[in-house]
């Protein structure tokens, strides 16, 4: 009988942690655009970095009109509600530096050792579009507030515009 009871107990403390944990889906749908000295970036990572030690992220990708819709647990399913730093990156290449970055590794575990070392090597050919401040939610000035009263406008000023401003 109490092998019993402490079995019930310890599964009523299972499914009471499970309930807890996954039952919080009390997201925010949140859109915005990313552009770049007023123009749209696509393929720009957004990252809602929460502000609150207990928070959770959420990220997307941009599409081709910069537009984006964040995503928590699943694509797109929105924030959490409180207040977020904005972390925005878009890795790219130079044209001229094609060339000199190897290829994806392939299937072959043997070479992809050899493959991710010249991938490392390639790293730095790889250019983020946006200052450098932007990519960590501890030095980005960028912030939103979910629940919010419309879409994210996240309008990046490029370090050669913020100097013609200035001038």
């Amino acid at each position: 009988m109490r092998s019993c009871l402490k079995y019930r107990a310890c599964w009523l403390a299972l499914v009471g942690i499970v309930a807890v944990g996954c039952g919080n889906k009390n997201t925010v749908p949140v859109k915005g655009v990313v552009t770049l000295d007023g123009r749209p970036v696509e393929g720009a990572m957004v990252k809602f970095v929460p502000v609150a030690p207990k928070g959770h992220e959420a990220s997307a990708m941009t599409d081709s009109s910069g537009s984006f819709s964040l995503g928590t647990l699943t694509e797109r399913d929105g924030a959490w509600p409180g207040s977020y730093k904005v972390c925005v990156q878009k890795v790219f290449i130079d044209a001229a530096d094609q060339g000199k970055v190897p290829d994806a590794p392939g299937e072959d575990p043997k070479k992809q050792g050899m493959d991710r070392a010249a991938i490392m090597k390639s790293m730095k050919y790889r250019k983020n579009l946006f200052p450098r401040k932007y990519m960590n939610g501890a030095t980005t000035p960028l912030e939103a507030t979910v629940p919010h009263d419309g879409p994210v406008l996240i309008d990046i000023k490029s370090e050669q515009e913020q100097g013609r401003k200035g001038a």
